[in-house]
C-alpha cells in the first residue's frame, strides 16, 4: 500500500498519479520509507496494486538468498 502522511500523522492512501510525499511499508520487516513514484513506471505505465518496495537492507538479503 501507498499513503500519503499529512501533518496530524494520518494516513491517507493514494490512487495512480498522486505524487509528492508518497511513503510505503517493506513487506519484508515493516518499516516506513518515502519512495517516489516515478521509479515505478514501467513501459509507461505505474502498477501500485501490484508492486512492492522492499527497503535497502530486505532488498539486499533478497539478491543474497537467491
Amino acid at each position: 500500500m501507498f499513503y500519503i502522511k499529512t501533518k496530524r500523522n494520518h494516513c491517507i492512501p493514494i490512487e495512480d498519479g498522486d505524487d509528492g510525499n508518497v511513503f510505503t511499508k517493506c513487506p519484508g520487516c515493516g518499516k516506513e520509507f518515502e519512495v517516489d513514484l516515478s521509479d515505478f513506471i514501467v513501459d509507461g505505465k505505474l502498477d501500485m496494486y501490484g508492486t512492492a518496495w522492499y527497503c535497502t537492507k530486505c532488498s539486499a538479503n533478497r539478491h543474497i538468498s537467491a
